[in-house]
């Protein structure tokens, strides 16, 4: 990075740090924290304070924002959420490698709620969770195992013309994490152009309305390996039926240069890489002491098997 790029980059991520009200900030991080934890060490401190950073305290007794942090580092390309955000790109690139016959299969472990009872556990899942899906979705692999399977991969599917505007709309965001109480605050989006991926979703639904598209809020896991990722999207409705669209992600990651907008344009769907489930759902019951229930553990994510063409 030249010294220029990365002197504009830093001023362009203050500029959005300090879009955000001090009154949201939760200044717990010290000066060696930021080190050790999102690799922002001594000389970039001083430019990042130069240039208004903000915090609290002074000299060694400076304390500073996480999600500032953190937005420092997927700014500046540095850090442990960049490197998640890398994870996301990476897992785009290498689903377009798995083929037309392969998926993928979420692991889930369960955890007797009231241990120690008399009998094995009869595990139960909660019937809100499998009630949409089809019979060989989810499975259970061994009492408190269980294997959720993500449909094959198809070709790749691209929104057609009249979603333009609103993929256009999704990618002038920036994206941001933001405190909590901001989240679902379409004024401050309005006004700043600042989004998570939850307030950018909350967005695109009530732009989809203005517009006359038909879609609604989705939110679940996406897939990569060998961890998933908890996420929000939106989900569109076209002649093919409902198709996934994230043009806010796709086109921050592009921003970022961690994936190929040839490749990844904001128009396609991700369609294969979203799971959509309410977590509040990943529950399971042990019939042998009932009421008693337990959240459910992703376990990880792992490929599934080409499926054998037949002979």
């Amino acid at each position: 990075m030249h010294a220029t790029d990365g002197s504009t980059r830093v001023h362009d991520v203050l500029e959005h740090i300090r879009m955000v009200p001090d009154q949201y900030r939760e200044f717990t991080v010290s000066a060696p924290d930021l080190l050790r934890l999102y690799r922002i060490g001594p000389p970039l401190l001083d430019q990042l304070l130069d240039g208004g950073l903000p915090h609290d305290g002074s000299g060694n007794d400076r304390r500073f924002d996480p999600l500032d942090a953190e937005n420092i580092g997927l700014g500046l390309s540095i850090g442990p959420r960049w490197r998640i955000m890398r994870g996301w790109s990476e897992s785009l690139v290498r689903h377009d490698h798995l083929g037309t016959r392969s998926g993928y299969r979420v692991n889930l472990t369960a955890a007797c709620p009231a241990p120690g009872h008399h009998g094995p556990c009869d595990f139960a899942l909660d019937p809100a969770l499998t009630a949409d899906l089809a019979p060989d979705e989810l499975c259970r692999v061994e009492p408190g195992s269980y294997a959720w399977t993500l449909a094959p991969a198809r070709d790749p599917f691209y929104f057609p013309a009249q979603f333009n505007e609103l993929i256009n709309a999704a990618t002038k965001l920036r994206f941001h994490l933001l405190p909590q109480e901001l989240t679902s605050d379409l004024e401050f989006l309005r006004t700043t152009g600042l989004a998570d991926c939850k307030l950018a979703t909350a967005y695109l639904v009530q732009r989809s309305r203005e517009l006359g598209i038909n879609s609604r809020p989705r939110g679940g896991l996406f897939v990569s390996v060998p961890f998933p990722v908890w996420h929000g999207w939106v989900e569109l409705h076209t002649d093919s039926g409902w198709y996934p669209a994230d043009p806010f992600l796709l086109g921050a990651l592009t921003r970022w240069g961690i994936t190929d907008a040839a490749q990844w344009p904001p128009k396609r769907s991700t369609h294969g890489l979203v799971l959509p489930v309410d977590s509040s759902r990943l529950r399971v019951t042990c019939r042998a002491v009932e009421p008693a229930t337990s959240r459910l553990r992703i376990a990880g994510v792992s490929y599934l098997k080409p499926h054998r063409r037949p002979t």
